[in-house]
């Protein structure tokens, strides 16, 4: 592999490993996991690459990529050589931004998938490798696979998503969550891939320089228009199309399989998003000795272990609780969302990830369940774009606290202090709210 040219400072766009973004602690290198699954030979590969080229901290994405952080100019090209020699690199920056998708995690082993989301993903990569005109695609335009099983991703936003139904079809819809999308049409599995394509070709063509993602266009044109200048049949009745009962994503811990063949999966979180060397080191180890020997990323900034028999799950969590990993879903940290936040990143203006440790503990204390509270080292809320019950905004005097919002919205309180905020959030969980 050529060296490559080192990268250029460039702040507000979508990184990768070939084009890397320069941040507060250095370069941030990011990974798109082909498939969103990991060996994990691979997974202990890149805990020594983020240790040697990086500052060992790796963050997890909210579209289940993972970041190397801190490396350094002088160390990028060793570690692009190395990612090259594991094959985690594309053959460009262009084909590698394009390859924005969201897999199902337990993709390849949920018995109660009513659709193969493996080979959907893996068409689906591979058709947009090969066509060069959707590398017109802006950098966030994204696709997302959900097969239909015990693992719904419907709280992830996208452009394009594609979810099993049964009788082997896929729906597919435009531009949201699963209660927000529009549902444009519905195609037997062995399309979806060529589908989704060209309605992200139509999107390409029909679009407006200023419409950036799907949502713009369709807010101007409707998704039927797109859906006949793709050359399909848009779908006039989403709720015909027969879907399997599912229940919510499952929560952190064990899961067994609704078969009775003793074994299940693990789904563990990432403290706040981010892992160090040694807890990708401690997954690896973890996958081996209980599991199928994979690592399969999350949105939800977490991983699933499969293939854990039942007997071993209690040693499983022990071991995974041992490295600092979340395991419950009574953990405190679950309570809340962070950015990195200062310094790691150069946007921030409060150190965000480390406030959210020390306030964790005051916002299980909330009512309610999962994210209560969000902590945002700058207005661009990155960590969670949408509202939180809580979102604390960091600027230069402190934290605004916006209720029931999202962090670009007008607070009710600002120049907060770490000490402001715990005395809030107590005050908050006394009165029985957010």
């Amino acid at each position: 592999m050529p060296s490559p040219p080192l990268p250029h400072r460039v702040k507000g766009w979508c990184p990768g490993a070939l084009r890397p973004m320069a941040t507060g602690d250095g370069l941030l290198v990011r990974l798109r996991i082909s498939g969103g699954r990991l060996s994990a030979d691979r997974l202990a590969a890149v805990a020594a690459l983020a240790r040697r080229h990086g500052n060992g901290l790796v963050d997890q994405s909210q579209r289940a990529n993972l970041q190397l952080r801190g490396v350094t100019e002088r160390t990028w090209p060793d570690l692009i050589a190395a990612l090259n020699d594991l094959g985690l690199l594309d053959a460009d920056a262009e084909a590698e931004a394009i390859r924005n998708i969201v897999p199902s995690p337990l993709a390849g082993c949920d018995p109660t998938a009513p659709v193969d989301g493996t080979a959907i993903a893996a068409d689906l990569e591979r058709r947009l490798g090969a066509d060069e005109a959707l590398k017109a695609l802006p950098g966030k335009f994204g696709f997302l696979v959900d097969e239909g099983g015990l693992f719904p991703l419907d709280g992830t936003a996208t452009d394009i998503r594609l979810t099993g139904r049964t009788g082997g079809r896929v729906l597919i819809a435009l531009a949201g969550t699963a209660s927000t999308a529009v549902s444009a049409t519905t195609v037997p599995e062995a399309q979806a891939g060529a589908t989704a394509v060209a309605l992200a070709q139509a999107y390409l063509a029909l679009r407006q320089p200023e419409e950036r993602r799907l949502a713009a266009l369709l807010a101007r044109i409707g998704a039927p228009a797109l859906v006949r200048a793709a050359g399909l049949t848009p779908i006039e009745a989403p709720a015909s199309v027969p879907s399997p009962q599912r229940g919510a994503a499952p929560a952190v811990g064990f899961h067994p399989w609704p078969s009775s063949d003793g074994r299940g999966f693990l789904h563990l979180a990432a403290p706040f998003g981010r892992w160090d060397a040694d807890q990708l080191d401690a997954l690896a180890d973890l996958a081996r000795r209980f599991g199928d020997g994979d690592i399969r990323l999350t949105p939800g900034r977490a991983v699933v272990l499969s293939g854990i028999a039942t007997a071993a799950r209690a040693a499983a969590l022990a071991a995974a609780a041992g490295a600092g990993i979340v395991t419950t879903p009574q953990d405190a940290r679950l309570a809340v969302v962070a950015c990195a936040g200062r310094p790691d990143c150069s946007s921030g203006l409060q150190p965000a990830r480390t406030d959210a440790a020390r306030f964790a503990a005051a916002a299980v204390r909330l009512p309610g369940s999962g994210v209560r509270l969000h902590v945002s080292g700058c207005p661009k809320g990155c960590a969670q774009p949408g509202p939180a019950a809580l979102t604390l905004v960091g600027r230069e005097a402190g934290y605004d606290l916006v209720l029931d919002g999202a962090a670009d919205q007008s607070p009710q309180e600002s120049a907060l202090s770490a000490e402001d905020v715990l005395a809030r959030l107590a005050a908050l969980a006394d009165k029985g709210r957010p």
